[in-house]
């Protein structure tokens, strides 16, 4: 029976959480452990169908330019998680940061979930149709599994080529 409100003046999100009487009391969701918590899902969501065991990057809070997560070779992995978008859509900043910290050939790929919604996938449509040109601005939208499906495939392109 929890309620997500957003908190007045942009200080983060509140929950009503029930006390032990029939009053509410507030508490503040800290959106870096939110985002931490959402990074070690991911982690554990690769693991479990890629196989492929990733961590997140401390560096990402030192430095810019730095993925949420390493260990897939060849992907730039930045994860967010939010409390509600109407559009369902990503923000277009969040793809920006991603691709800027796509280098060396790195795919970028932008993993990101809303309350109440599934995890959804952004990443260049050239991963997949490699007759396309190298844009960034031309995207794809899927879900997790069938970005996991991308991923194997091109580990078995990789491997045979």
């Amino acid at each position: 029976m929890n309620r997500v409100w957003q908190a007045l003046g942009g200080f983060g999100v509140c929950k009503l959480i029930p006390a032990i009487t029939t009053n509410w009391h507030i508490q503040m969701v800290d959106s870096r452990a939110k985002g931490a918590g959402f990074e070690r899902e991911i982690a554990h969501l690769i693991y479990e169908h890629l196989g492929i065991s990733v961590r997140r990057d401390l560096e990402q809070y030192r430095e810019s330019l730095h993925g949420d997560l390493i260990g897939l070779d060849g992907w730039v992995i930045e994860c967010k998680r939010y409390a509600d978008n109407s559009s369902f859509m990503h923000r277009a900043e969040w793809w920006t940061q991603t691709c800027n910290a796509a280098r060396n050939g790195e795919h970028p790929v932008l993993i990101y979930k809303y309350d109440r919604r599934p995890i959804r996938c952004v990443f260049p449509m050239h991963v997949i149709n490699k007759e396309m040109a190298i844009k960034f601005d031309e995207v794809v939208t899927t879900s997790f599994e069938t970005w996991c499906y991308v991923v194997r495939e091109q580990e078995v392109n990789s491997k045979i080529n």
